[in-house]
C-alpha cells in the first residue's frame, strides 16, 4: 500500500525536475513582464544637490533568448512615472539585460544579470523638458517554474542611471549632468517556449 501511494509522487518529482531543467537549455525564449516598487536617489553636478529618496513603481516587460545553456541575452524597456505636484516625470529605460541562470537541480532558478541601455526624463515643463543619457545595473533574484511552461520571478535590482540636459544660466547655457541611483524588489510572471516547439 505504501510502495502505491509513493510510486506516483516520485514519478511526479522525477518528471517535475527534469520539465524544470529544460527552461535554461539552448533556444529557450523567455516573454513576460514584471512590476517593481522603487527607491530613488539623485544628484546633480551643477547645484550640487542631493534630493530625498523618492519611491515609484516600475513596470518592466522583458523578451531574452537563452544562447547557451543558462546564459541569457535579453530586452527590457521600463516605464515608470512620478507626480510632483508642479512636475510629472516618465521615465524611460532601454536594456540590455545579460543574465546567468543557474539550475538548483530542482523548480527554482537563482539568477544574476547585467544591464545597460539608454534611459530619458520626460518633463511636462518648458526648461529642460527631456533629459537623457546611458545607465547601468545589476540584478538577481529566483525564477520558479510554476507547470513547465510558466515562471514566478522574484527579482532585487539596482540602476546607476546618467542624464545630462542643457540648462540657461547667468553666463549662458552650460551642459548639468544628473544621476539618479534606483535601487527596487519586483515580482513577475513570464512564460517560456521551448525552440522548435509552441510550448
Amino acid at each position: 500500500m505504501k510502495t502505491k501511494f509513493f510510486l506516483p509522487l516520485l514519478f511526479f518529482f522525477a518528471c517535475a525536475q527534469v520539465q524544470a531543467q529544460d527552461f535554461a537549455t539552448a533556444g529557450t525564449t523567455e516573454v513576460g513582464g514584471s512590476v517593481s516598487f522603487s527607491s530613488q536617489t539623485q544628484s546633480d553636478s551643477y547645484f550640487y544637490y542631493s534630493g530625498d529618496p523618492v519611491n515609484t513603481l516600475i513596470v518592466s516587460p522583458y523578451i531574452g533568448k537563452m544562447v547557451w545553456k543558462g546564459l541569457e541575452l535579453g530586452f527590457v524597456p521600463q516605464l515608470a512615472y512620478q507626480d510632483n505636484g508642479n512636475t510629472n516625470r516618465t521615465y524611460l529605460n532601454l536594456f540590455l539585460d545579460v543574465t546567468g541562470n543557474f539550475n538548483t537541480q530542482s523548480k527554482v532558478y537563482e539568477f544574476i544579470g547585467f544591464l545597460a541601455g539608454y534611459n530619458a526624463i520626460l518633463r511636462n515643463t518648458s526648461s529642460h523638458a527631456k533629459e537623457d543619457g546611458m545607465g547601468i545595473g545589476f540584478e538577481g533574484g529566483i525564477k520558479v517554474d510554476v507547470n513547465s511552461r510558466s515562471l514566478l520571478v522574484f527579482q532585487l535590482q539596482y540602476q546607476i542611471q546618467n542624464y545630462s540636459y542643457q540648462a540657461e544660466i547667468i553666463s549662458g547655457t552650460t551642459t548639468i549632468t544628473h544621476t539618479i541611483n534606483t535601487f527596487s524588489a519586483g515580482l513577475g510572471f513570464h512564460i517560456y517556449i521551448h525552440k522548435g516547439s509552441g510550448t
